[in-house]
This record gives structure tokens, C-alpha cells and sequence, in this order.
């Protein structure tokens, strides 16, 4: 398989400008949003799949999204660093990689958490709970979370 590396390089690059640009989206929501009352949503992982509130979300067919999930309801934290997630979903110890490795793990998280997020907000926004913004990242701690109201 002969891999175009500087397409590659290029695609990199958009997906991290456009999670960047989910954040910073994310942030002016957040603060727009304060003062208002959006209740805790009941959310729950089973078998391979989240149930929010009275909503079954199956990820049988989206195992990766599925493991990220279940981590976050694995860990006493509700928060997790970058470092952590990748060790948790990837199963390699940040210390002990190379410059290259790290980088192409976190390109790899990134991704993951971009589509995981819009896999959960389609399938929420389909069924009315698009008030949940999911795998937020908060600038104050460096740490994620699942999600946000």
C-alpha cells in the first residue's frame, strides 16, 4: 500500500483545525448557555451500548466509540487527560514511545473522538436530546470528559 504522505500530512492537519474549531464552538456555547436550567441527562452504558435517558444508542458496529465510552464510565475520574485516554484505549504507556509514536497516537485520538462526538450528537439530535455536548474538552484542567450540558 503506497501512502501519499503529504495528503495525508494535509488531512491531519484539517481534522485537528476542525476539532479545534469544535471546541472553541463548544466554549462560546457553554457560556452563552449559562443561567440557564438543562437537567442532568441519565446516561448509562450496557453491553456495547449508551443509554441516554429513554434513548438506546447500539455501538456494537462502532467498537472503538464503544471502548472510549466505557472507559469514562470505567474510571473513578470523570475526567481524563490526554495521555490517559490513549493508554486506556490504545494500551501503550506514553513514557516508553517515540516522538513519531505519540504524535501518531494522538492524531489517532483525535480522529476518534471527533467522529465518536458526532456519532452521539446525530444519533441524540435524532431523537431529541441534542442539549448534550459529548467528549467535552475543558481548557481550564487540559482534561476530557464524556460529556457536558
Amino acid at each position: 500500500m503506497n501512502v501519499d504522505f503529504e495528503a495525508w500530512l494535509l488531512t491531519t492537519k484539517i481534522i485537528m483545525e476542525k476539532v479545534k474549531s469544535w471546541e472553541n464552538f463548544e466554549d462560546l456555547i457553554r457560556l452563552k448557555g449559562e443561567g440557564s436550567h438543562v437537567s442532568e441527562p441519565f446516561i448509562e452504558y450496557q453491553n456495547h451500548g449508551l443509554k441516554v435517558g429513554d434513548i438506546m444508542i447500539p455501538m456494537s458496529h462502532r467498537p472503538k466509540t464503544a471502548q472510549l465510552v466505557r472507559i469514562f464510565f470505567e474510571q473513578s475520574e470523570h475526567f481524563l487527560s490526554k495521555d490517559q485516554m490513549i493508554e486506556l484505549v490504545y494500551g501503550r504507556s506514553m513514557g516508553s514511545l517515540s516522538p513519531r509514536m505519540k504524535q501518531s497516537l494522538h492524531q489517532n485520538l483525535i480522529k476518534l473522538v471527533s467522529r465518536s462526538r458526532t456519532f452521539l450528537t446525530e444519533a441524540c439530535r435524532m431523537k431529541g436530546a441534542d442539549h448534550i455536548k459529548w467528549f467535552y474538552f475543558d481548557r481550564e484542567i487540559q482534561k476530557w470528559a464524556l460529556y457536558h450540558v
